[in-house]
């Protein structure tokens, strides 16, 4: 196959037809001829037909994968359930469109992955701890293209983000993409905001300048100003004809103009991005098992749909550790609501969003609903009242007859 080729496992001329007007494509009729062809070479997406009697659609997805990892996949089925999608979701794969699909949002989810693998090259060679860019939505594939081109550009970055994004795993990423060798130095602004300090931040600066490819500041956004406009102008003198690329992360409101001529570059928030939620939460959740010596090897429903919900107010971090305890905090393998440490904070938001009664009904009833929530979660009044921070003779009454 070639790059660019598109491989479709499937004897249905609707699935076939409407790809082969506008793509290069190969068609396998077999799961011996699919294995064969995405051996060789995987292409640039693979559609499974899930109708397809030789293979089962996941079970042909997962032998694809063990081979090549990063291939882009479509599913297509007639008959996919509600846990089918979220487990082919978590999985990884692309999109899954229901037969029998309209041409044109075929065409459309073959566009947008195809897209997506185009941006997939730059966070293929990225470093652990960077689980929080997993995923290929819009948002995410969006970033990785503004990313790629301000590498081929060799400008200075700053990344435009809320409070909770790891700008130090972009800062890796950069350095791994921007040739063999690069060496990154990582220079905390916080530590010299003391006057006294100050002769030593500038030596230490000026050791970078001489011994660094790439200078990422921590908490850049902490210094004033005039602060930054001197270390600006101060590399800018020292760089060696802007040898030096340097990086730094900010809030939206603190972006001044003293980075005017910086590359800026939008870091979507986590609720943005709930499309990725799966992958996101497959590779915090190996990640921990590993590190805690835990077997969970996948998340409830329940809880699924309550990290669906909820806004994370702060971020990849919020969610990493709330996987993390949940992970530790796990018995039986699943990950559930009742191992979530974000758990009566999510419940509250989903309260409140579906909520359709006036105000005083609602706070008239909603330590009525906590307290049973809590009470199916746990079995026990003492912690539903404990985690309502409530005497135990109200959690008590409250309790559904």
């Amino acid at each position: 196959m070639k790059k660019n080729n598109i491989l479709v496992f499937s004897n249905d001329p609707a699935v076939i037809s409407p790809i082969k007007g506008h793509y290069d494509i190969e068609v396998a009729s077999s799961r011996n001829e699919v294995l064969k062809r995405t051996g060789e070479d995987p292409g640039a997406l693979l559609v499974i037909d899930c109708d397809m009697k030789d293979a089962k659609g996941l079970t042909l997805y997962r032998e694809v994968k063990k081979m090549h990892p990063d291939v882009r996949v479509i599913m297509l089925s007639s008959t996919i359930t509600i846990p089918e999608a979220v487990e082919a979701a978590k999985l990884g794969v692309g999109d899954i469109v229901r037969k029998p699909a309209l041409a044109d949002k075929l065409i459309g989810s073959v566009k947008n992955n195809l897209s997506r693998g185009e941006a997939r090259e730059i966070r293929l060679r990225s470093r652990l701890g960077a689980e929080w860019l997993m995923g290929s939505g819009n948002k995410i594939s969006g970033l990785f293209k503004n990313l790629e081109f301000a590498i081929k550009e060799g400008k200075n970055i700053i990344f435009v983000c809320e409070s909770g994004v790891d700008v130090l795993s972009l800062a890796n990423i950069i350095r791994d993409n921007s040739g063999a060798g690069q060496k990154l130095t990582v220079i905390d602004i916080f530590p010299f905001q003391k006057e006294s300090l100050e002769s030593i931040f500038w030596t230490v600066l000026q050791e970078a300048l001489v011994d660094s490819d790439i200078i990422y500041f921590e908490r850049f956004s902490i210094a004033d100003d005039k602060h930054k406009a001197s270390i600006l102008d101060y590399i800018k003198s020292r760089a060696f004809k802007g040898r030096v690329r340097v990086i730094a992360g900010a809030q939206a409101a603190e972006v001044s103009d003293v980075f005017n001529d910086w590359e800026k570059i939008n870091v979507p928030a986590l609720r943005e991005r709930k499309e990725d939620l799966p992958e996101m939460l497959e590779a915090y959740i190996d990640k921990y098992s590993v590190k805690h010596g835990k077997s969970v090897g996948n998340i409830g429903l329940d809880a699924l749909k309550a990290i669906n919900s909820y806004s994370w107010p702060g971020n990849y971090r919020e969610l990493e550790c709330a996987i993390e305890n949940a992970v530790m905090a796990c018995e039986d393998g699943s990950v559930t609501l009742k191992e979530l440490g974000v758990g009566g904070r999510m419940i509250f938001e989903n309260l409140l969003s579906a909520q359709t009664e006036n105000l005083l009904d609602f706070k008239t009833n909603i330590e009525k609903r906590l307290v049973n929530i809590y009470y199916k979660k746990t079995g026990s009044e003492d912690m539903a009242a404990n985690l309502l921070d409530i005497p135990r003779s109200r959690a008590t009454d409250n309790l559904s007859k």
